[in-house]
Order: C-alpha cells, then sequence, then structure tokens
C-alpha cells in the first residue's frame, strides 16, 4: 500500500500480485483487478486504515452533558466579563464627563527670592467655564507655615501656567500645594 502526504490526492494500493518477469516465465501486464483506488476502498470499508467516526455509545461517558456543562460555564464566564467590561466603559464616561468642574494643579517648582517672598511656578488644569482657587503656602526648614496664600484661576481656557508670588514672616524653606477646588464651593 502506498502512503501519501495529502489526503485530497488519490492513491493506488496494489495488491499482492504473483512474482512474474524474468523471475517466472516472463512478463505479465498489471491488470486493473491488480490496482485498487484508495479512495473506493475507504468508501467500501475495505481499507486496513479506516477508522470508526465516532467512539462506541457509553465508552468515554456522556460527553453531551459534559459539554452542556461547558457551554453554560462558557456563557457566565461570557456574561460576567461583558458586564464588567461595561461597568468600566460607564466609569471611564462618567469620569470624563464630571471632570468638566474640577480644577486640578501641581507645582512644577519653585524659587526663594528673598526673607519675605516665595515664587512657585503651578500648571493647573480645569474646565474652561470653571473658576478655580489653589492654595499654596510657604515653610521654613523645620517645617513651619511663614506664610499661605489662596490664588484664583478664572481664564477661559483648559490648561495654565502661573507663576505666583506668596509674602512670608520669616526666610521660606520650601513651598508646597495645598489644593484646588472650584470657586463656588
Amino acid at each position: 500500500m502506498s502512503v501519501g502526504i495529502y489526503s485530497f490526492i488519490p492513491l493506488t494500493v496494489r495488491t499482492r500480485v504473483p512474482l512474474t518477469g524474468r523471475f517466472r516465465g516472463g512478463p505479465r501486464r498489471t491488470t486493473a483487478e491488480d490496482v485498487t483506488d484508495v479512495s473506493q476502498a475507504d468508501s467500501r470499508g475495505d481499507s486496513a486504515d479506516s477508522a470508526p467516526q465516532s467512539p462506541p455509545p457509553g465508552r468515554y461517558g456522556d460527553t453531551a452533558a459534559r459539554d452542556a456543562r461547558a457551554d453554560r460555564r462558557l456563557k457566565i464566564l461570557g456574561a460576567v466579563l461583558g458586564t464588567a467590561f461595561l461597568a468600566m466603559i460607564g466609569w471611564f464616561g462618567y469620569s470624563h464627563i464630571s471632570s468638566g468642574n474640577e480644577i486640578s494643579a501641581e507645582l512644577i517648582k519653585f524659587q526663594i527670592t528673598s526673607d519675605e517672598e516665595v515664587r512657585a511656578h503651578l500648571e493647573v488644569r480645569k474646565g474652561e467655564s470653571v473658576t478655580g482657587v489653589c492654595t499654596v503656602r510657604a515653610l521654613t526648614t523645620d517645617k513651619a507655615e511663614v506664610g499661605r496664600r489662596e490664588f484664583t484661576f478664572d481664564q477661559p481656557v483648559k490648561r495654565l501656567d502661573e507663576i505666583v508670588s506668596i509674602r512670608t514672616t520669616a526666610r521660606a524653606g520650601s513651598a508646597q500645594l495645598i489644593g484646588c477646588r472650584p470657586a463656588d464651593h
């Protein structure tokens, strides 16, 4: 029997033919009975390579019930993951929409200009229609507060850089942004 790599290429199966030719009395022609088409042999069940299409019933247990349980678990898992995904999208959407009324700032750097003054560079992010108030304080090297001031930002922009001045009662060692809030709160 000849073996092929691809199942769609027709193969031929040679049956045992008695030796002929120079070994036993001269050449013998190969007849149609000597050559069989594998595709026909498989369809009749004559081939040794043919296997049953499904296992005998009961051999491996009830696969239908096992498949139904696996399908049910996959459906539950898909529903849970889908719900979590939709909740995450809703959370991001809500935080994006509600962030228009908020204000935030960051202290980029500060400079001690004298014993009575500190300058702070603030980067403020807010909604264009929001008026915000940020509080900055000046501290000594031992963390005592020597100055505090609130600054109002009402420019109709989303992001702005401001350098603000804080008067101090003694020489400051640092500046600290306490926080920001909308002006109407």
